[in-house]
């Protein structure tokens, strides 16, 4: 049975289903779809094994599974938040001379209490189904376990990403299982990353927030850089709004996300296994070595954070002449 609207609930899908099946949410017909999987993010022609987390763009549903969903509670009390900005002035230097100064400040303003509910992070996967064909995937989910909000957002964002999706069981319970290759992470060449060069590898991450945002983000970008991470990966589909700056040797790798008053995830582990973990995973408290809160001491924890892992500056203990 299709299903090509939003809908409000799933049951009369999920009753050919006993309560220990497992199933799948499918798209299938690619071939007549190829302009949608190529705007998804999916290679032309498909290839199987390809899975990535697609991007918050599309819909409600679609940034509900990539980004999460900030909850405003009106039936509160306002309260005192921040948010990071760039001052700029003018300081006096004497007849006729000005000097032009800018700092990052932090600006008081009042507001609706929010809670944060965190990315579904349910992943697609081109797979191969017994009659050969390929078809997109999410799951496979428990009839019996998986959460209905879940199972829900999912199935409509199925619909906002190509006006179509199927619950199927029997047809995948076969399916060709390809090796994985995430499309989540555009890694850059290898080697030092100081400021110079970081700043065109990241510049069209930078440039997709509000002017305002951009000098707040400019900053971090360069005290994290001027310890010089010699790998970078920028993030595409739905992990297009965070960077991650790594130092190999320490197996060490710093998330800096575009929402200025987010936070920076640290994590330590291979490449491999951080390019390998859902955006639910790297959200997890569970999961990550540190988290630095985007606020007035977040340059001091950077600091602290690369001297902790002896990462230093470079320059910094060499001996004076």
């Amino acid at each position: 049975m299709f299903i090509r609207k939003k809908v409000r609930s799933l049951e009369a899908h999920l009753k050919p289903f006993a309560p220990s099946d497992s199933f799948y949410v499918v798209v299938t017909g690619l071939e007549g779809q190829l302009s949608d999987v190529a705007k998804v993010g999916f290679s032309v022609p498909p290839v199987a094994g390809e899975r990535l987390l697609p991007s918050g763009e599309f819909g409600i549903a679609s940034r509900r599974n990539a980004d999460g969903e900030e909850i405003v509670h009106k039936d509160q009390p306002l309260e005192t938040h921040h948010r990071q900005r760039e001052w700029t002035w003018k300081e006096f230097r004497g007849r006729y001379d000005y000097e032009e100064k800018s700092k990052i400040v932090e600006v008081p303003y009042k507001r609706y209490p929010r809670s944060w509910k965190q990315p579904h992070g349910v992943e697609l996967q081109v797979r191969t189904a017994p009659n050969d064909a390929l078809v997109i995937t999410a799951g496979p989910f428990k009839a019996r376990e998986v959460d209905p909000e879940l199972l829900l957002n999912t199935v409509h964002m199925f619909v906002e990403l190509f006006g179509e999706c199927r619950l199927v069981k029997e047809d995948l319970a076969e399916t060709v299982q390809a090796p994985v290759r995430r499309l989540n992470w555009e890694v850059l060449p290898p080697g030092k990353y100081p400021w110079s060069r970081a700043e065109p590898a990241v510049d069209r991450v930078i440039r997709s927030v509000s002017p305002g945002d951009q000098a707040v983000l400019r900053e971090r970008v360069k005290t994290i850089t001027a310890y010089e991470p010699d790998f970078i990966a920028v993030g595409r589909n739905g992990f297009s709004r965070y960077v991650v700056y790594g130092w190999d040797e320490h197996q060490l790798y710093v998330l800096e996300s575009t929402e200025v008053n987010n936070a920076t995830y640290v994590l330590k582990k291979g490449w491999e296994a951080v390019s390998a973990m859902t955006k639910a995973q790297v959200l997890d408290e569970g999961m990550h070595h540190a988290r630095l809160v985007h606020r007035g001491t977040w340059w001091k924890g950077v600091g602290d954070l690369m001297r902790a892992e002896g990462i230093q500056l470079p320059g910094a203990g060499r001996k004076r002449a």
